[in-house]
């Protein structure tokens, strides 16, 4: 009996010992567990293959949905060095046949539709400024192009603001329509 009082006391102490040993010496804390810190994570189907992402690369955070190839569909966005925003549908060839943004400093919309042949054939929105360092755009309005031509084929646009900068001068609208040799289309 001496000895199986002997056996459950040492039994107790190594329980206790071996406890406090484990908590002193383990090192592997969670940190915060609402946490996870990815530059990718990637959703499988249940083939194994990538059906989602979400990743953060060359200044971008992109949650791209793949289609039936493997290739991005959709994607969601935001452009970390400017603050742009984005969402695009992409065709067969990996195109964007769909694609809206949003770009600071006013959140100017822009809506462009194409096809695998011909990105932005229509352009629906803020026309960016091709002046380095102007941030805003400076024509809004509907641009058409056909495929694989250097002008669009019909423009129709208004200025953001007063580019002349007299005082009561009015804005103005203008249009234009180019022939398929790029001359400017006149009625006759």
């Amino acid at each position: 009996m001496k000895s199986i009082l002997l056996i459950f006391a040492a039994a107790a102490v190594g329980g206790i010992a071996g406890s406090i040993l484990t908590a002193q010496f383990t090192t592997a804390k969670a940190a915060d567990t609402r946490t996870i810190a990815v530059h990718e994570l990637v959703l499988l189907n249940d083939q194994n293959k990538k059906a989602a992402s979400l990743t953060s690369a060359d200044g971008e955070s992109v949650l791209s949905f793949f289609d039936h190839n493997g290739k991005p569909g959709v994607e969601v966005g935001v452009d970390l060095r400017d603050g742009s925003r984005f969402l695009v549908f992409r065709g067969e060839q990996g195109s964007a046949t769909v694609a809206i943004s949003s770009k600071p400093p006013h959140s100017e919309a822009t809506l462009e539709l194409g096809d695998d042949s011909w990105e932005g054939k229509v352009v629906l929105g803020a026309f960016q400024s091709d002046t380095p360092g102007t941030p805003e755009a400076d024509d809004w309005g509907l641009r058409l192009w056909r495929t694989g031509e250097l002008y669009p084929a019909f423009d129709l646009l208004v200025p953001r603001k007063n580019m002349g900068g007299q005082k009561g001068r009015q804005l103005r609208t203008s249009m234009s329509i180019r022939q398929q040799d790029g001359a400017y289309w006149s009625a006759p």
